[in-house]
């Protein structure tokens, strides 16, 4: 379910432009559904460090069929999705139906091919080396120990029972966030298989927000095969190369910033503490077009110390009531060069945001030993590229 998301908001049409969705909702989706295809194995009483422990020890192959239902609240342009799941290993085939869309899914390994059949369009993105597929085809059970290690410091987690979800024999647990306590991530309820260490039903809930996952039919006794990780589009549909498409990354100079964003920016200048090590631009062109640039500082010893991202757009200037209510359960909003800004901070994760002049700005903070104090300091430093 990795890439459900994505394809679902793709093949509604709502947002094709997907990399300007605002990273606070990409933040939480990703945190949502890192862990829908994970599996699990029998702990009434285990604890979330126990539940890691047997989740890593079982086999990481698995092959089954699966019927599911997806449901979303609160989310604008998604609706309730049923889809079948066919899993052998690493390959994965998803056919999925709206109300008034179908899409198909196949992910063989080597590439990933969406065909939408309502609308007549198919995409093919080709997995480029090792680390493409390493990213896309995580094994499920690091996924739960990923999850769970997220929330560890900032909820609490424990399991609450057994329960029967479609036919097989489940442990419910729930991580509720602490009191107080900002997190990107909000509370969670996981229903695991005792047996094959599968996720059967999952909710997250973030403010107005509700996303749930739950099979309704599941087989593990089944034999797949690799056929079905052939999808035949018909003739008379095109079936486009996006392989490309995506982070088109180069080395630019810091005069040619402006030029890339078509109008004038801001930046950090180096002095005694930092100096840019690197600027990279990206361009995705076609079906999802997007450019940013990233200015990467490193400390006066040599070490990363930020990486200041700058791209069109309004920002914080064009939150609305509910998108204000969910960005303060995950964050605080701080002045940033008399700006609203927003900020996440979690464990090791510190990222400021806001925008000024039709530029969205956001600083990701490496070096654990500054401060957003400090940001604020370098941030009232920024000048106009000449």
């Amino acid at each position: 379910m990795l890439v459900l998301v994505s394809f679902v908001q793709f093949q509604k049409g709502e947002n094709k432009k997907l990399p300007k969705l605002r990273k606070f909702t990409f933040l939480w989706i990703s945190s949502i559904f890192v862990i829908f295809t994970v599996g699990c194995q029998s702990m009434n009483q285990f604890s979330p460090e126990q539940v890691i422990a047997n989740a890593l020890e079982s086999d990481e192959n698995i092959t089954y069929y699966g019927e599911l239902l997806m449901s979303f609240e609160g989310m604008e342009g998604l609706e309730d999705t049923k889809i079948k799941e066919w899993r052998k290993n690493e390959k994965v085939r998803l056919e999925m139906s709206l109300e008034d869309e179908a899409v198909t899914i196949v992910l063989d390994g080597e590439s990933t091919l969406v065909y939408n059949e309502s609308e007549k369009k198919a995409f093919l993105s080709v997995l480029a080396n090792e680390l493409d597929v390493e990213n896309l085809y995580v094994n499920p059970r690091e996924q739960v120990e990923l999850m769970l290690e997220l929330v560890q410091d900032t909820h609490d987690i424990e399991t609450v029972g057994e329960e029967t979800i479609a036919g097989r024999e489940s442990i419910h647990m729930v991580a509720k966030r602490k009191e107080g306590v900002k997190s990107l991530y909000g509370n969670q309820e996981m229903w695991i298989d005792k047996e094959n260490w599968l996720l059967l039903k999952f909710k997250s809930m973030s403010g107005d927000v509700q996303v749930s996952m739950e099979y309704t039919k599941i087989d593990f006794d089944v034999d797949i095969d690799d056929s079905l990780f052939e999808l035949d589009v018909p003739d008379d549909v095109e079936v486009k190369d996006v392989s490309n498409d995506f982070d088109q990354e180069s080395e630019i100079s810091l005069e040619e910033i402006p030029e890339k964003l078509e109008q004038p920016v801001l930046y950090i200048p180096d002095d005694e503490e930092h100096q840019i090590d690197k600027i990279s631009f990206i361009e995705m062109e076609g079906e999802f077009s997007y450019k940013d640039v990233t200015i990467d500082y490193k400390r006066s010893d040599g070490l990363p110390l930020m990486s200041l991202t700058l791209l069109q757009g309004d920002g914080n200037e064009q939150l609305t009531e509910e998108e204000r209510k969910a960005l303060e359960e995950i964050g605080d909003f701080i002045q940033i060069r008399d700006k609203e800004a927003h900020y996440m901070h979690q464990q090791q994760f510190h990222h400021v945001s806001w925008a000024e002049n039709g530029i969205n700005y956001s600083i990701h903070l490496i070096d654990p030993n500054s401060t957003i104090e400090d940001v604020q300091k370098w941030t009232e430093e920024m000048v106009e590229i000449k």
